[in-house]
């Protein structure tokens, strides 16, 4: 049992479904960047707000807009409140988030990007 008892963290997940029905948000923390984009992109898609560390926030997205970005863990608590205690900046957060990655890597614009890499060789 952890320091806290109304926190559970998971490992490796097959399927998130589950466990994001009743999650407040994604957490990013990471301290590098190779790979984080899809932890983020994964919990864009599922409508969570993604909580991300400015160093791993990916240029692609609109900061505090699509994703809330935060410099120290500080700032990470303070946004884990704010979405806890503020639904409708919840709620904004998830809609920006879930609108941007249909637009941005829905499965036409990821077809017709292939097609045009296809086309190049």
């Amino acid at each position: 049992m952890g320091l806290f008892t109304n926190v559970v963290v998971h490992g490796s997940v097959n399927k998130l479904d589950k466990l994001v029905k009743n999650s407040v948000c994604g957490i990013c923390n990471l301290k590098i960047t190779t790979g984080i984009q899809n932890k983020i992109f994964t919990y864009m898609s599922y409508g969570l707000p993604a909580l991300v560390s400015k160093n791993s926030f990916p240029k692609s997205l609109v900061e505090n807009k699509e994703a809330i970005v935060y410099k120290n863990n500080n700032q990470l608590i303070h946004s884990i409140l704010k979405l806890v205690n503020n639904k409708k900046i919840s709620n904004k957060i998830s809609k920006n988030s879930f609108k941007s990655i249909k637009k941005k890597f829905g499965l036409l614009k990821t077809y017709d990007k292939y097609q045009h890499i296809i086309k190049q060789i």
